[in-house]
């Protein structure tokens, strides 16, 4: 069963230090870096020495304290990374763990990738893939849409998540609209779902993307689904914790 690998990291003022200096990553694992005592003007960072992003598909700041790197790269064979953890400041590093810092070790698996989606939309046929996206509560997911003809939009349409007797809440805290590369071609357009919200219930839900037309009407819709993944297991803090 996919693990949180959870490392602490310590500050006394003028070193970081690790309570884990090297870390397993198994398939569907992702590693939680939880700092302390960071100071108000810095922020926390993991830098990987040859690969910036390391094992992982994406490393994610979820709070002014903690970094998570998810979504494997794979590895053919057991593979070592090398990283470095900082406390970066207005000008630059305040704080180190050191050179090398620690490492973690990617376990022969294959690919683990980050939650996103294609949508095209090509002769009037709107596909989605992959037609469930499997999202672990916290998840950023990104749609990718490609091939909008003028003055066409895209809609994506979640239905609320009743966590209560009269209590609903969104399914992402914040969902965002926004364009890859300045200047790059209209039709190209990414939507961005913010933190998964880890109060939904049920295993599967189903949404609603939809290609409109400048007025506003339908031409084409998609009911695909997003699979809940839970909590990857307890953490894993040296040697496990149930």
């Amino acid at each position: 069963m996919p693990a949180r690998q959870i490392v602490n990291v310590s500050y006394d003022g003028a070193h970081l230090m690790l309570d884990r200096p090297s870390v397993q990553l198994g398939p569907g694992d992702w590693v939680e870096w939880r700092f302390s005592d960071v100071p108000a003007d810095c922020i926390p960072s993991i830098q990987f020495e040859k690969d910036v992003l390391g094992p992982f598909q994406c490393l994610q700041s979820i709070s002014n304290t903690t970094v998570q790197g998810k979504g494997s790269v794979g590895a053919k064979e057991d593979t070592l990374y090398v990283y470095t953890a900082r406390l970066l400041d207005l000008e630059g590093v305040q704080a180190s763990s050191g050179d090398p810092g620690g490492t973690v070790l990617s376990l022969q698996q294959a690919p683990n990738t980050s939650p996103e989606v294609v949508v095209l939309f090509e002769t009037g046929v709107l596909t989605v893939k992959p037609e469930a996206l499997d999202l672990y509560p916290g998840d950023t997911a990104t749609w990718n849409i490609f091939g909008l003809p003028p003055g066409h939009s895209v809609t994506i349409q979640f239905d609320p998540l009743v966590i209560g007797q009269d209590h609903q809440a969104a399914m992402f805290e914040s969902f965002l609209t926004c364009r890859p590369v300045a200047g790059e071609d209209p039709a190209i357009v990414q939507v961005c779902g913010v933190h998964f919200n880890e109060l939904k219930k049920l295993d599967r839900y189903s949404y609603r993307v939809a290609v409109r037309d400048p007025s506003g009407i339908v031409v084409a819709s998609h009911d695909p689904t997003i699979d809940n993944l839970g909590q990857p297991g307890p953490p894993d803090l040296e040697g496990g914790e149930s």
